[in-house]
This record gives structure tokens, sequence and C-alpha cells, in this order.
């Protein structure tokens, strides 16, 4: 059998923007499925022509459905639950031996959000015989926000690839009590699943005294090659006093990273002082520090991060995102974000480092940009002139400054 669960991530890129069909139109293929002969063909058919109708609940349909600026009440299924079409049907349909059939049942009971049938789901994700259904029950499951996560936990754990995790995302979207309940349980089952899956529960639900105890004590006693994902939680939740427990991780390759990003995370001062005391006193680029900084909570670091990046040349193929640190574009930084722009050399950290003062109309920060669109390098000029684009700062509207950002986007075609 196709893959039908990867085949619905790549339809509603291929289909979304092209549906037209309506739920009127649905209901009459609806008819059709209910057919036992109904094939995996007229499923796939089903999938391309009704995004917006069967699968509303996956990340996907719901991105590319806010891009094409579609009202999801128009597509709604709601009431459909109670139309004699699908009452007469759903029960027939669910215990179907024509896998077909179940998948599509699965689809329905999600998008009509039909919470009558959350138990008969929960003995589905544990009897379903096909790879393919037995997917599709849980995501059903999953779309009713069950409160279920003990038994979604195990399925999970048995049939989420986590390295490829379309499942997971929608799990951690659920009631947050309910899950830590569930963490708790399962963190100390031998299989090492379990472990990783409940310990990024917990970097999702809050720290208290118990959640402290159990990711200190993952981090004292797992195995080398899980105590990534608990240094990670110890991160995630800005635990403090963290150094004696990681000092002695920083020297393996395995978990120096993460371990150098929970001592920058925390609210410790002596946690954070051994990343700026090292950094002071390593004459080279520390890329792993630097990143621990970037990606920082706490935005001392940031500052600190600018003011190392100023005279600290980093390596050619370095790389940072200033849209995954907001605070990077804070008024509590502007001031050292100026600094940098002014002295930093490097062209590929002005070039992504500029990006950061896109929503700035200061005048401070619009002359500093354009002595940028007059930098060498083509690369600094292009993403400069991008990033002042629609810049409502009167300064920009002389003749010469229009020509500058003409410049610089057509810049974006030249190679340094």
């Amino acid at each position: 059998m196709k893959k039908i669960i990867s085949f619905i991530f790549l339809i509603a890129f291929t289909f979304l923007s092209a549906q037209e069909k309506s739920i009127k139109e649905f209901r009459k293929d609806f008819e059709k499925a209910i057919s036992t002969d109904f094939t995996e063909e007229q499923l796939n058919t089903l999938f391309r022509d009704y995004p917006l109708i069967l699968t509303p609940h996956t990340y996907t349909t719901q991105l590319i459905s806010a891009l094409e600026g579609n009202n999801p009440n128009d597509y709604s299924m709601l009431d459909f639950k109670e139309d004699p079409l699908y009452t007469q049907n759903i029960d027939r349909l669910l215990k179907s031996r024509n896998q077909n059939q179940r998948i599509f049942s699965y689809l329905l009971v999600a998008t009509t959000q039909d919470h009558s049938k959350e138990q008969l789901l929960l003995e589905k994700i544990k009897t379903e015989n096909t790879p393919d259904a037995l997917i599709w029950s849980g995501i059903a499951l999953l779309s009713l926000q069950t409160h279920h996560t003990d038994e979604l936990f195990d399925f999970l754990v048995k049939n989420e690839d986590f390295g490829d995790a379309h499942m997971l995302p929608m799990y951690f979207g659920l009631n947050k009590d309910s899950l830590q309940s569930t963490a708790y349980k399962k963190i100390d089952n031998n299989d090492e699943k379990s472990k990783i899956l409940a310990v990024q529960i917990l970097s999702l639900t809050g720290n208290n005294p118990k959640t402290e105890e159990l990711v200190r004590n993952a981090v004292k006693n797992w195995d080398i090659n899980l105590k990534g994902y608990a240094i990670y939680t110890l991160g995630e939740l800005q635990l403090p006093n963290v150094l004696p427990l990681v000092q002695p991780l920083l020297q393996n390759q395995k978990t120096r990273q993460i371990s150098l990003r929970a001592l920058a995370n925390s609210p410790t001062k002596e946690d954070r002082a051994y990343i700026a005391t090292a950094i002071s006193s390593n004459k080279a680029f520390d890329e792993d520090m630097m990143n621990a900084l970037f990606q920082s909570k706490n935005i001392q670091n940031i500052k600190l991060w600018l003011s190392v990046i100023q005279i600290k040349n980093p390596p050619k193929d370095y790389y940072f995102s200033v849209p995954n640190q907001p605070l990077i574009t804070s008024d509590e930084v502007l001031k050292d974000l100026h600094n940098a722009l002014r002295n930093i050399k490097n062209k590929s950290v002005l070039a992504e480092l500029v990006r950061a003062l896109q929503k700035r109309n200061d005048d401070e920060s619009v002359r500093i940009m354009l002595d940028l669109l007059k930098n060498p390098s083509s690369t600094v000029r292009y993403w400069t002139a991008e990033t002042l684009q629609d810049n409502p700062n009167p300064i920009l509207t002389t003749k010469e400054n229009k020509k500058l950002i003409k410049k610089g986007l057509k810049d974006g075609n030249s190679v340094d």
C-alpha cells in the first residue's frame, strides 16, 4: 500500500491552493466511501480534493490554509456529526474490514470532533492491524485533544519516529497537567524512547520541585547517549546552579554544546560567568560558547555575544539566525547592536545581523543601514536594502538614498 501518512503531508502543498470543492460536494463523495469496495485510490482522491475538510488538524494544512487566506469556518465539519449521513454510517466505517474505510472514518471523527468515539479510538491505537490505519487512529485521538496522555505516550513510543516526528507536536499540545503527570510515571521506564519522551515533556510543562529533582537525577544517572535530552530540559526550564552538574560533561563532545546552553540559560550568576570567563581567556573563537550565548534566554548573554563578535573573527561557515533569537531585536540591546554593526568587519555576520534592525525607523538605525549600503560586500548591501524596504523614515525619501536601496536589492544577484 502507498504511504498515505507521507502522502498527506505532500498533498497539502500540491493541491491545497487549488481546492474548490465544498462540503456540499463532499457529501456526494462521502456516499462513494460507503461502498465496500472503496479503494486506496478513491481515498487518496479524497485527500487531494478535501484537505481543508478532512485534515484541518494537520500542521501542513493549517499553514497553507493561512497563507491562502482561507476561512476555516467555510470548511467546518463540526455540525456534520449530527447529519444522518454521518450518524448512520460512522460506526460501520470504523469497524469495517476495509482499511481504507477505517482510515476515512478516523479522518471523519477528527474533523467533526466526535468525542463520543474517543473510547473506541483508545482501543484502535492498540488493536489496528495495518500501519497506515494505526497511525491515523492515533492522529484522530490526538485531534480530539484527549486527556488520555498515558495511552498516547505508549502509542508514540511504539509507533512514532522521533527523528522524523509528525505526531509529537500534536501530543505536546495536549493538556499540560496531564502530560506532566504522564511524564512522571514514565521517566523511569527502562526503554530509551520512554525516557527521551518523558524528559522532553518536562521541558514544556513548567518547573516545580518534583520536575527539577527528576531532571537533575536524569542528568546525573542516565547513559551518556541520553544525558543530552535531560540537559536540554535543564536549559529550557532555566534551572539554577547547574555548573556542578554539567561541568564534567563539558569535556565530552556529545554533551558539550547542550551543557553550555544550560549554563547560559541559568539564572545563577556563577553559571553564566563560567562562559564569560572562558570566552575572555580564550583568544580563539569558540563556536560552541558563542552559540550558547546567542541562543540564550538571558538578555545579558546577547549583549556579551554582541561585544565578542566584534573582536573575535568567526570561521567562514559560522551560522546564526536573527529570526530565531527575538531578544536581538529588543530595545534593551539596541545600543549594543548599533555598536556591533559599526565595528564588525566579517561580511557574513554583518549581512545577517543587520536584519535585527528590520522594524527600526529611528534615525540612528537608518543611518547605520545607509552606511552598510556602501559596504564592499554585495551580500551586506543586499540584506541591508532588504531590511530597509518599506521603512517610513523620511531620510530614505531622497533620490540618492532611494538609488542606494534599489542598487542594493539588485546586488542580490551579484557574487562577492
